[in-house]
């Protein structure tokens, strides 16, 4: 059975007309208020079901950290990852992590233990949270920072990795090397950090003098091995056949391409360049060592965590994003242009 919204101070104020501050006075029993408004406000809390969040004599020193969970219930390779940098990150600030899974169905309004019962000073949201569910955290007021989204979306603090400078010198490097015929495969842009990967390339590659060619552009590809394969196929269907060069939004993509390049006799880099802008050990393990943009998910682990250390202290900070600039490995896979490409 699916639970009931949870009635905050702010619903009782839009309601009545007034502002939250005057409903929170009249629920203390404020003596500056007249009595006639404070059984008003009173009457309509209790109509609603309106349950005040218990006070603390001290705060917790917990965090928590509400990521989506998957069908199979277990977190997916960017959620496992964002767990443990968010783990350290709290831990070098004496702060301890309540991870809260959100399933499917309480993504609207169902607004997890860990908030509703004090259990936490703050929480960080990862995962790409439903705008919903966001807009009603939002009206518990607890303090809250948004992991690689934006404030327009979820109405919170966020920080967020920017590709910009990195994804520009590995496009100038490739560039250099003689490459002209690109490829580039991206996820969904629905995900911020996927959309600013899109923009950084898209960009840079005209600020190189490269156009891209649009049946070269592969949208919605899934951050998966298999996906990769299917995405060379794409390619070499293409007139002029497979790119030179391929940059794909995804590590896992770029590994799926690497590995059914080398399973049909083709040399990376001799005979096409990968550069993945994502990061794990994966991409060392390989042999060519892919090129990557390194994402810094643990820098940004570390400013979040700081960030919502903040506004716990200062209930009134303003709601701001902070960037946390990528950075570049550059390894094997990425080399001169075969002479046909140049």
């Amino acid at each position: 059975m699916s639970r009931q919204p949870t009635i905050t101070v702010r619903d009782i104020a839009e309601r009545i007309g007034v502002a939250p501050s005057t409903v929170t006075r009249a629920l203390a029993g404020d003596p500056r208020l007249s009595r006639q408004r404070i059984r008003e406000i009173r009457r309509l809390a209790a109509k609603l079901g309106y349950q005040p969040r218990p006070m603390r004599s001290k705060r917790t020193r917990a965090l928590g950290l509400i990521v989506p969970a998957s069908d199979d219930d277990r977190p997916n390779e960017y959620v496992y990852r964002v767990m443990r940098v968010a783990f350290r990150a709290a831990a070098r600030r004496s702060r301890h992590i309540h991870i809260h899974f959100v399933d499917k169905e309480a993504r609207a309004t169902g607004i997890p233990d860990i908030v509703r019962e004090n259990r936490v000073d703050g929480v960080l949201l990862a995962g790409h949270p439903d705008a919903k569910f966001c807009k009603a955290l939002k009206k518990t007021g607890i303090p809250a920072v948004a992991i690689n989204d934006t404030v327009t979306r979820t109405g919170f603090s966020c920080v967020l990795s920017n590709p910009r400078p990195a994804v520009q010198e590995g496009i100038d490097r490739l560039v250099a090397l003689g490459h002209k015929r690109f490829g580039f495969t991206v996820q969904t842009l629905e995900y911020p950090s996927i959309r600013r990967r899109y923009e950084a390339v898209r960009d840079g590659l005209a600020s190189a003098g490269v156009r891209l060619d649009p049946a070269l552009v592969l949208e919605n590809v899934s951050a998966t091995m298999a996906d990769g394969e299917a995405a060379l196929d794409r390619f070499g269907a293409t007139d002029g056949g497979a790119p030179t060069a391929i940059i794909c939004t995804s590590e896992a993509t770029a590994l799926g391409i690497l590995c059914a390049l080398l399973r049909r006799g083709r040399d990376v880099p001799k005979d096409h360049s990968l550069f993945a802008l994502g990061e794990s050990s994966t991409a060392l393990n390989m042999k060519p060592q892919l090129s990557t943009m390194n994402p810094q998910l643990g820098e940004i682990a570390d400013e979040a965590v700081a960030l919502l250390l903040e506004l716990i202290d200062d209930p009134h900070h303003e709601t701001i994003q902070r960037d946390v600039v990528c950075g570049l490995n550059w390894r094997d896979s990425c080399g001169d242009a075969p002479r046909g490409g140049r």
